[in-house]
C-alpha cells in the first residue's frame, strides 16, 4: 500500500486539534498580552521581546501547525471550500440526533459530556 495524503477540511482540523493546539495557543497568547500590559513597567520593549520570543514562537506553532502541515492547505480553491464548510458547521444548530461533524453545538456538547458525570 502506498503513502496516503489527503486534505483535511478546516472544521475537521479544528475538531481534531482544538484541545491540544488551539485552546492552549490562545490561552498562552492572552497570558503574554496580559504580561505585556500589566508586567513591570520599568522593563524595556527589548527585554519583553527577549523574554517572550520563545513563547510567542510556541503560540504561532500551536495555532498554525495544523494548517501548515495539512496537504494542499494553501490552495485557493481548498481555502474557499474550507471556508464554506466552516461557515456551515458554525451556523448549523445542534440538538438531538445532529452529529458533531454537522454542528459545532453538537461537537461542543460531546466535548463537554465527560464533565456532566465527573464530580
Amino acid at each position: 500500500r502506498g503513502f496516503v495524503v489527503f486534505h483535511a477540511k478546516f472544521a475537521e482540523n479544528y475538531r481534531l486539534y482544538s484541545r491540544s493546539h488551539f485552546v492552549k495557543g490562545i490561552e498562552l497568547m492572552i497570558l503574554l498580552i496580559v504580561y505585556e500590559i500589566f508586567g513591570q513597567p520599568y522593563r524595556s520593549p527589548v527585554a519583553y521581546i527577549l523574554i517572550t520570543v520563545s513563547m510567542w514562537f510556541m503560540v504561532g506553532t500551536w495555532l498554525f501547525a495544523p494548517f501548515l502541515f495539512n496537504p494542499s492547505g494553501f490552495e485557493w480553491q481548498k481555502i474557499v471550500d474550507d471556508w464554506t464548510d466552516w461557515n456551515k458547521w458554525i451556523s448549523n444548530r445542534g440538538g438531538i440526533g445532529v452529529p458533531p461533524e454537522k454542528s459545532w453545538e453538537s461537537w461542543w456538547e460531546e466535548e463537554q459530556e465527560h464533565l456532566r458525570y465527573s464530580g
